[in-house]
């Protein structure tokens, strides 16, 4: 069972949950177990139901689905002036499918944006044997309605998502970490009057690829992004920022891929995405997927730090994936000067 830690600190060779920290077990984008109630959409938050309104694979394993709750805006009534069912970005909502099966936990990878304003919530399910999984992944917009809780999980502050973060994901652990990517940008455009981030859409044909924000107007006043894949050491400085180190064992396993390139492109350089493969078959081709291959080292936190803070600002990291990954990365960000309370970690597996 998975252990989920808001935020790390070094202890001994390994790390220990601070306490008052959200955390949760389970996988982000599989099934565990509930850990403590973040808010808001706590235990006493109230739940809500939920049909699956549309799905696309993103990787051979994982899909996305899109789930319209019933009661929210544009989900199929009018919405209550102070809803039951709310959550922040980077926690988990519990499945419970009909039929009285087994709940699963999953992490949101939308934002509450979406949700306030399609009345609709996305999850990451990766392909397992559990029962509820199996619902999900065959289900359509007539399969009847599931039952959704709100659960733990990381996410960000208000001043935490104005300023630069780094984002350390492996695998489906980009859930909550898209989510909380796309949640900060959609309040820095807002304030910067940039415009505004739609719902990926659930067409069909393959995930889009991160596109490079040298082809995409910046919002006004913008500095001109550089060129590549994002931001780096030439990224405007100054409030928010992020660079999200993604790392997968095979090219085609990094999801939400088009959800990250709308990011990229409308935040102006802001934002980041460096794609890391890890498969031995895949050393020496890097320009297969225009990333870097090998495991997310201590060299490419040191060097996504140094860019990030090069204006004095502290950071803020958020790790997510399996527990060697997730582990390990906390503790090279710690080796690095980060201060503990600014690594928020989860694991799964």
């Amino acid at each position: 069972m998975a252990a989920g830690l808001a935020a790390g600190r070094a202890a001994g060779a390994g790390l220990a949950a601070r306490a008052g920290g959200a955390a949760r077990a389970g996988r982000a984008g599989g099934p565990g177990a509930p850990g403590g109630p973040g808010a808001p959409g706590g235990a006493g938050a109230g739940g809500a139901r939920a049909e699956v309104a549309g799905a696309r694979w993103e990787t051979p394993v994982a899909r996305l689905v899109r789930l319209r709750v019933a009661g929210a805006a544009g989900g199929g009534g009018a919405p209550a002036p102070a809803p039951a069912f709310a959550f922040r970005a980077g926690q988990s909502v519990e499945v419970r499918a009909p039929g009285g099966l087994r709940p699963v936990w999953l992490s949101v990878c939308s934002t509450p944006r979406q949700l306030r304003g399609e009345g609709t919530l996305d999850v990451l399910v990766r392909r397992s044997a559990h029962p509820a999984v199996e619902w999900l992944l065959g289900a359509g917009p007539a399969s009847g309605a599931a039952e959704l809780r709100v659960g733990g999980g990381v996410h960000a502050t208000a001043a935490q998502a104005r300023g630069p973060m780094l984002l350390v994901a492996g695998g489906v652990g980009v859930a909550p970490l898209s989510a909380i990517l796309r949640d900060a940008a959609e309040r820095w455009l807002e304030r910067s009057g940039g415009g505004a981030l739609g719902t990926p859409p659930l067409g069909p044909g393959p995930p889009a690829e991160v596109a490079a924000p040298a082809a995409a107007a910046p919002p006004p006043g913008a500095p001109a992004p550089p060129r590549g894949a994002g931001g780096g050491a030439g990224a405007p400085a100054g409030g928010f920022r992020a660079t999200l180190l993604y790392a997968a064992e095979e090219p085609g396993e990094h999801a939400l891929l088009g959800g990250l390139g709308e990011v990229v492109a409308a935040t102006g350089g802001r934002v980041q995405v460096r794609r890391h493969v890890t498969a031995a078959a895949w050393e020496g081709r890097e320009g297969t997927w225009g990333g870097e291959w090998g495991p997310v080292g201590r060299e490419h936190l040191g060097r996504a730090l140094g860019e990030l803070q090069a204006g004095g600002e502290p950071a803020t990291a958020f790790v997510c994936g399996p527990p060697a990954m997730a582990d390990g990365a906390a503790e090279k960000l710690a080796g690095l000067g980060l201060p503990p309370e600014r690594i928020r970690l989860e694991r799964w597996w």
